[in-house]
């Protein structure tokens, strides 16, 4: 598995020293070493059924908006009237909306 530590280290340091080119440099390797580790979250979406499926997307969403939230606080975002964490809404309404008009109920199978 992946160490982030040392990275996370190399930040603290950075703002222990006040120094924000540091900072921003670290930052900008702790998000490549994470996009790089991207593909390892596949192997933790097991939805069960689609409601289940739904149900991550809107955790996903919840998780998404939080995060936006922090981030317009510190200055990091931009601060839209439209949360990122919308689309995964929308994809599991969607999803929700189709289960009955389908004929899925959206229970698991036996």
């Amino acid at each position: 598995m992946t160490d982030f530590e040392p990275v996370k280290k190399k930040i603290w340091k950075a703002v222990e020293k006040a120094d924000k080119q540091k900072f921003d440099k670290e930052c900008d390797a702790l998000i490549k070493k994470a996009v790089g580790d991207w593909w390892r979250i596949g192997w933790n979406i097991m939805p069960a059924d689609l409601a289940d499926f739904a149900k991550m997307l809107e955790q996903t969403a919840k998780a998404a908006h939080r995060e936006w939230i922090k981030a317009m606080r510190r200055g990091d975002a931009p601060p839209e009237d439209v949360s990122p964490g919308e689309g995964f809404l929308l994809c599991a309404r969607l999803i929700r909306e189709a289960l009955p008009s389908k004929g899925f109920s959206g229970k698991k199978r036996k």
